[in-house]
């Protein structure tokens, strides 16, 4: 079940864009604390219901990237995320953070709020950062990782060989260590061959590695 954007999400995402947010944090960060403070509280009315509610899993639905939030993660958004994984965790629910950017240096700081699952990882070819370094990334061999397949590799961009070699790269990874969830990092788009969604299905279905 989704859960409402973190305040310093909602500032960036859906309220100001980044260019915005960067200028008006360094020219008048008292107004930017008063306005997180206040999302904040306000979400306190969504948390109460979801912990009382039936769901057991929950998405901070944060669209997070390292380029774009790893300067500010540590003021403005790690406490808040401390704070809610232990209303969640206290009420017998897990919550994954979607980060559907990019990793490099990111990883960890998400990690070490007590989230349960990093989710829409993106890594090499697209991504910065490669499907074997994840796990090293996030400096947690309990952080349940969860992607590892680019979406846009479904697409004419990319040959069946170039698919079938990701996915065995993931294979080997949850091998490594079962707390991965392989998928598509992010949507897959419109183009999609379908025929190359069954064969990745199959592979994964089967723990098969195929030669590329």
């Amino acid at each position: 079940a989704p859960l409402p954007r973190s305040p310093l999400s909602a500032l960036i995402v859906d309220w100001m864009g980044i260019e915005a947010f960067s200028y008006t944090q360094k020219d008048d960060p008292e107004e930017i604390q008063k306005t997180i403070d206040c999302i904040d509280e306000v979400n306190d009315q969504a948390f109460q219901i979801i912990i009382q509610s039936p769901a057991e899993i929950f998405h901070f639905c944060d669209n997070l990237s390292g380029a774009n939030y790893s300067s500010f993660f540590p003021r403005y958004a790690a406490d808040y995320y401390i704070r809610r994984f232990l209303q969640l965790h206290q009420a017998g629910k897990k919550a994954a953070v979607h980060i559907d950017g990019t990793c490099k240096g990111f990883l960890h700081q998400v990690a070490e709020t007590g989230a349960d699952a990093l989710e829409a990882l993106t890594p090499d070819p697209v991504g910065d950062v490669l499907v074997e370094d994840l796990r090293k990334e996030s400096q947690s061999e309990n952080i349940i990782l969860w992607g590892g397949i680019p979406a846009v590799m479904f697409t004419p961009f990319f040959t069946q060989k170039d698919l079938i070699k990701q996915t065995n790269r993931v294979i080997e990874q949850w091998q490594r260590n079962p707390r991965f969830i392989a998928g598509s990092a992010d949507q897959i788009p419109p183009d999609a061959d379908l025929d190359s969604l069954r064969l990745v299905s199959e592979l994964l279905n089967h723990e098969r590695r195929f030669d590329s």
